[in-house]
């Protein structure tokens, strides 16, 4: 096979190449070199000529700066393809360290040529070595064959496991050492592949040695690791013919066929039949397994290297590095891969301090899910100075559309909807998406949410193919849209599995729906510690002792990261080198190290690292060589950097370079001059600027020319970030560029700009940020602007749980406004009214309206510049422009104020009544009649069945309003009004389509609508619906962390949504729900709504874990906040209380038996009838009959059995008819109990039916049995 191969089936002409054994593409062996022994380049004396090859010479060569040894391929003049493929596949292969393969160091530029140094390996080719072997008896050649076949097959397992190709395996690059071990060498060709790309270089385009071409480079150009395992199987042939001089002699050398594919393998197979018998059978077996025709059926390097050895031998290590003393975390995060594998949908996070190891453990857990079928696992790494919307999905949403251009992939189908946001979004989606219009689209209004239902569509659209895993490392970097986006993925359910794995710097977990599997790494051990170092040692050949082993461990405080820079420094030449047993106090600090690091560099290669560092992400070598002015030359500076530990070069070809660490970027940004740093944003910038993509790279040339210190540059480019980020719905980085265009703007631009910031962080609900912009705007803009500006701030605060921080806003507000005026001295003028109806709250209203100018006036509040709201003169157009600003402030008040300040909240809704009547169209005086309504129902009697017929009454008028506002008020009353009565089987369908109705107002921000499942929550608590409680809250809790919204997260957590938690057993996760919103109601001037159900809450946890007596003193204090001020509570509020008092009374009483608890319970079980609504009155007959089982079990008392009975069977029949299913089996418990000495357990099975983790501890909240 000397001119051609055989015929490209695809192709109508042949592919011609040169001599079969010599390498393609390169130039003839017998050109003349330019160089001879003695002569000395840069520093280097060629001592002694190891051997030639078509791309360069090899020499022994002495480096006069190092003082130390070892050889130096001078590569001859070539085509720039051919020298940019020798220097890409040296670039692949530098951090590679293995005994089985060849230590490359670095490039050189010397004079005009490029040089590349690497450790010299003295011994013999494998053709040579096998000369040797003829003078062996056959036994022992074979045994030695076989040696080196596992040898070279654990070097390409070492290549292949870090996605890299030989391309070029042959006797000629396949060394035997002097110790008798097999290394590869001659890296030219190394090419890199993954496992969601294509492999080859397709068309007529050939590399590599035609003799041990395996089938599919000749026929489809497509190069594989299972192509090395054949020509290392021609190798292999070779070698047994020629360790066997007759069979040689018989066959006149093994030759391919060049007539097809098919006589090849049969040729092939033929060599293989014919060998002599004294070949062992391993060896046979494996060359006719490693010369199969199709690649599926090679054996793998890592199975080759294995050969002929028993199954309990410990096969050599194949990754770089080997991640030493994480057992432990390997084999939590492998676990949590197969429940995601058998369909769960969950998150794991990781956190650490900086070097403990995060990112190598996230290199084990992808490894062992790309081990497995059919998984999919996208990665993405957030960096600190990078400007990019939505980065992380942007970096997946590349690896996405990479991988479903393949072949093995198909174009997903979404709506239309979708299709277009994604698009928008990620624009790269667009050749892998189409719409479908069969599907129907999101009707929700709102674009934010939309992009997140969006992204959740997608994500189930891969999922069809397999369980699928998204990794994202140091998410402490993340944009917020980026982690908004993620807190939505952790719900999006599907046909299969979601896991989601994070890592971040900080403690706490930067994300804001919690994770469903958490660990924080701890530093190595000193065992481990030293392993890791001995690992580095016997690489490097160095000879150390235990106090400098010992020293070197504790200096690195366990710290991966620091012990890999420390034991890089034993390489020669390095910081501790050169130190022995006796210089151990002299041991370098790691700042130091990177300092001498500096120090040592050329000044092309500092130069290159400072654009490196301010990259923000990974760069090309020709950007570089652009940006210096280096042109080619840029590779020897990265190859510097490469070995000096600073940058990490994948050697792709395209934007492969980037620092090595965070923290070593910290480091050089510190010691780089300023300037320097300054100099190369600017340059970074400019560059950008002349690509001719301004639009879709202003993020980044933004970034730049602001820490270049030049923000008038910036400023324009800015705002065409903020703008690209708006498209991709990415609003919090929209605000965010907003933002920093303020500071550089004039007033009047100023405003403009504030506008929109502000704007953007209310769609992207994140209150606190958007209200410190409308507040900053209220300063700059003038009347009606500015009092709403004041009003949205206000609300928006209000509306998250911050009342601690608009106090004085709120005050400001109602003296320019003329409205009730929040004031805590109110509190004691309410002492004085206890004995008083719900009625003096008029009376008082107006007190309070006609004191207003006897009320402190604050410093901080300004009349408003052109208004004078007190003027009697004021038009009528102005009059009613302040009484609908006056109108707009109650709307949005009111609610949220229910639950901190019922009295101020009573105070609004009366003005609000008044002012819908006065100024207010039809759909605000409908709203206006549902909250007054609704207040009216606080209390059982009269006001209430009024407000009852009046909610019944309007129902035909808001239904002919066709208004989504109208409908959703009212089914909020009519949620509330039943919910406030206790009638738990009617709330759930009301508050439901008042939640639906919410999400149709687009003038809403949410929290009406989301605010309503609470009383959704409690419902299916009393009707024992667990299995929807628990979605619910989970739902709740993850948009209210998103949001920010502490109002709504207190509602989830607090009063009977607390059960929701307790029945997953998620007793941690609940406190840490705590902690994020902990005191944020503690600023309300009377008892609310959130403190009774904060109190109700912990009853409920001390209940189950059976901390009776913490529980009763925490009732005691709700008890007595509740009696303190009794007008301005709810009866909600005290049945609730009553709910979880009496319970844990009958729980102290089974517990200790002393009868102050029974007095205790008869009085709550009056209180509970005084009450006179059903729920109460079943309660009260419920709690009696518990309590009389346990004192007629104990005294054997005829009549309390009787008494005990008839109380629980009028209990059951109460419950029966309100639905109330938890209190009905647990009745029915309780009478088998008595009747049989034993429970049913009725309610226990229900439970366990419905996912309850622990039935046991969760029915404690519901009954007591018999001890």
């Amino acid at each position: 096979m000397h001119d051609e191969i055989y015929r490209d089936p695809s192709k109508e002409t042949s592919l011609r190449i040169q001599n079969a054994k010599e390498t393609l593409l390169e130039r003839s062996k017998t050109s003349p070199s330019p160089w001879k022994e003695g002569d000395c380049l840069d520093g280097f004396l060629l001592e002694k000529k190891l051997g030639s090859g078509s791309s360069g010479v090899v020499f022994r060569v002495f480096d006069t700066t190092t003082e130390r040894r070892c050889a130096l391929k001078l590569l001859k003049s070539s085509s720039p393809d051919e020298l940019l493929r020798n220097k890409l596949g040296f670039r692949r292969m530098m951090p590679l360290a293995h005994p089985n393969l060849l230590r490359v160091d670095r490039i050189y530029q010397l004079g005009s040529y490029i040089a590349l140094s690497m450790d010299e390996v003295k011994g013999f080719t494998l053709s040579e070595a096998i000369k040797e072997y003829r003078q062996l008896n056959p036994v022992q050649a074979y045994r030695q064959l076989l040696s080196l076949l596992r040898d070279f097959a654990t070097g390409l397992d070492m290549m292949h496991s870090n996605e890299l190709l030989h391309r070029d395996i042959k006797p000629d690059n396949l060394m035997v050492d002097e110790s008798g071990r097999g290394r590869i060498i001659d890296y030219g060709l190394v090419e890199s592949f993954g496992l969601n790309c294509r492999v080859g270089v397709g068309g007529n385009f050939l590399v590599g040695t035609p003799h041990f071409f395996p089938p599919e480079v000749i026929c489809t150009q497509q190069y594989l690791p299972a192509g090395d395992i054949f020509s290392l199987g021609i190798s292999m042939l070779e070698a047994i013919y020629d360790l066997q001089p007759e069979s040689k002699e018989q066959h006149s050398g093994f030759e391919r066929s060049r007539k097809n594919q098919r006589a090849d393998a049969e040729q092939i197979e033929a060599a293989i039949r014919t060998l002599p018998d004294s070949v062992p059978g391993v060896i046979l077996d494996a060359c006719r397994e490693m010369l199969e025709q199709d690649p599926c059926d090679r054996p793998t390097a890592m199975g080759l290297s294995r050969l002929g050895m028993p199954a309990t031998h410990s096969g050599p290590w194949h990754k770089q590095e080997p991640l030493i003393g994480r057992r432990i975390e390997c084999g939590k995060l492998f676990n949590w891969v197969e429940d995601v594998y058998n369909g769960e949908l969950g998150r794991f996070h990781i956190t650490a301090p900086a070097g403990l190891g995060k990112t190598r453990l996230l290199d084990e857990v992808v490894d062992y899910i790309e081990g497995k079928k059919w998984g999919q696992v996208f990665r993405a790494r957030c960096r600190l100075r990078e400007d990019h919307p939505l980065q992380a999905f942007d970096q997946i949403c590349d690896a996405v559309a990479n991988r479903y251009m393949l072949d093995d992939r198909e174009v997903m189908t979404l709506d239309p909807v979708s299709v277009e946001l994604l698009k928008g979004m990620f624009p790269v989606l667009g050749n892998v998406l189409k719409p479908n219009m069969r599907i129907s689209p999101n009707e929700k209004s709102s674009m934010g949410m939309d992009k997140f239902i969006a992204a959740i569509r997608l994500t189930k659209q891969l999922r069809q193919v397999g369980p699928l895993f998204l990794v994202i490392d140091d998410s402490q970097w993340a944009d917020r849209d980026t982690l908004n986006l993620l807190d939505q993925l952790q719900s999006a359910a599907g046909d299969a599995g979601l896991g989601i794995i994070t890592a971040s710097l900080e403690e706490n977990d930067p994300q804001r729906a919690l994770a469903t599997h958490t660990f924080n790494l701890n530093p190595l051990n000193l065992e481990e510690s030293l392993a890791m170092i001995k690992r580095t040692t016997d690489r490097w050949s160095v000879d150390i002792n235990d106090d400098m082993l010992h020293e070197l461990a504790l200096a690195a405080q366990g710290s991966p990261f620091r012990l890999q820079q420390l034991t890089d420094e034993l390489r020669p030449g390095g910081a501790v080198a050169d130190l022995t047993g006796d210089g151990v106090t002299a041991l370098p600090s790691l700042n130091r190290i990177w300092k001498q690091r500096l120090e040592r560099l050329s000044d092309d290669a500092r130069g290159i690292l400072t654009y490196v560092v301010t990259a923000g992400g990974y760069v090309s070598t020709q950007q570089l060589g652009e940006l210096t002015c280096q042109g080619e030359a840029v590779d020897v500076a990265i190859s510097e950097l490469s070995q000096q530990g600073l940058v990490i070069d994948e050697a792709t070809g395209g934007e492969c370079i980037t620092i090595f660490h965070d923290r070593v970027a910290g480091e050089l940004i510190a010691n780089l001059p300023m300037q320097d740093v300054q100099l190369a944003h600017h340059t970074w910038a400019a560059w950008l600027i002349e690509q001719g993509a301004a639009g879709l790279l202003a993020a980044r040339i933004a970034g730049h020319l602001f820490a270049a210190n030049k923000p008038a540059l910036a400023v324009p480019h800015a705002i065409a970030a903020a703008q690209d980020a708006e498209r991709r719905l990415a609003m919090t980085e929209a605000g965010r560029w907003y933002g920093r265009v303020i500071a550089q703007v004039d007033e009047a631009e100023k405003v403009i700009f504030l506008r929109k910031a502000a704007r953007c962080y209310a769609v992207a609900t994140l209150p606190v940020e958007a209200s410190l912009y409308y507040q900053e705007l209220s300063t700059l803009v003038d009347g009606d602007e500015s009092i709403e500006c004041r009003l949205m701030a206000t609300s928006l605060l209000l509306r998250c749980g911050r009342l601690e921080t608009i106090d004085d806003r709120l005050y400001e507000l109602a003296v320019m406004l003329n409205v009730p005026v929040p004031q805590k001295a109110r509190k004691s003028l309410f002492l004085t009214l206890q004995g008083f109806g719900r009625s003096i709250v008029v009376e008082v209203k107006l007190l309070f309206d006609s004191l207003r100018r006897l009320l402190p006036r604050r410093s901080q509040v300004k009349p408003l510049r052109h208004i004078d709201f007190v003027d009697p003169d004021l038009s009528a157009r102005k009059s009613i422009k302040l009484e609908r600003q006056r109108l707009r402030m109650c709307m949005m008040l009111i609610r949220p104020m229910i639950f901190f300040d019922q009295v101020y909240s009573c105070d609004l809704c009366i003005l609000y009544s008044r002012l819908a009547k006065k100024c207010g169209n039809r759909i605000e005086e409908v709203e206006a009649l549902v909250v007054e309504s609704t207040f009216n129902c606080y209390e059982v009697g009269k006001m209430r069945d009024e407000a009852e017929s009046k909610l019944a009454l309007i129902r035909p008028e808001v239904e002919q309003l066709q208004s989504h506002q109208a409908s959703a008020a009212w089914w909020s009353g009519i949620a509330y009004s039943h919910a406030l009565s206790c009638r738990w089987s009617h709330v759930v369908h009301p508050a439901r389509n008042s939640f639906e109705e919410f999400q149709h107002v687009v003038e809403v921000s949410g929290f009406e609508g989301a605010h309503m499942l609470w009383l959704d929550v409690w419902s299916n608590w009393f009707l024992g619906n667990w299995k929807e409680m628990f979605e619910i809250t989970t739902g709740r809790s993850d948009d209210a962390l998103r949001r920010s919204d502490f109002f709504q997260l207190a509602l989830v957590i607090g009063g009977f949504g607390r059960g929701s938690w307790l029945g997953r057993d998620r007793v941690d996760d609940v406190f840490k729900l705590q902690r994020r919103c902990e005191n944020f109601a503690s600023d309300s001037p009377t008892p609310n709504l959130f403190t009774v159900f904060d109190y109700v809450a912990r009853i409920q946890e001390c209940i189950y874990n059976k901390q009776f007596s913490d529980g009763w003193r925490i009732y005691q204090q709700l008890d007595g906040s509740l009696r303190e001020f009794p007008r301005a509570n709810l009866q909600l509020a005290r049945v609730s209380a009553l709910t979880v008092g009496t319970l844990l009374a009958l729980h102290q009483y089974a517990q200790e038996q002393n009868g102050d608890w029974l007095k205790r319970i008869r009085s709550m079980t009056a209180e509970l009838r005084r009450e006179r609504i059903p729920f109460t009155l079943m309660l009260a007959d419920y709690y009696d009959g518990l309590m009389l089982l346990q004192v007629s079990h104990r005294s054997g008392s005829e009549q309390g059995m009787s008494e005990c009975r008839a109380a629980l069977r009028s209990a059951r029949t109460q419950a029966q008819e309100q639905h109330l299913l938890p209190y009905v089996l647990a009745a029915e418990d309780a009478l088998n109990e008595e009747a049989m000495g034993q429970s049913s357990d009725l309610l226990g099975s229900r439970m366990f039916q419905h996912g309850v983790v622990n039935p046991q501890s969760f029915s404690r909240l519901y009954t007591v049995k018999l001890r």
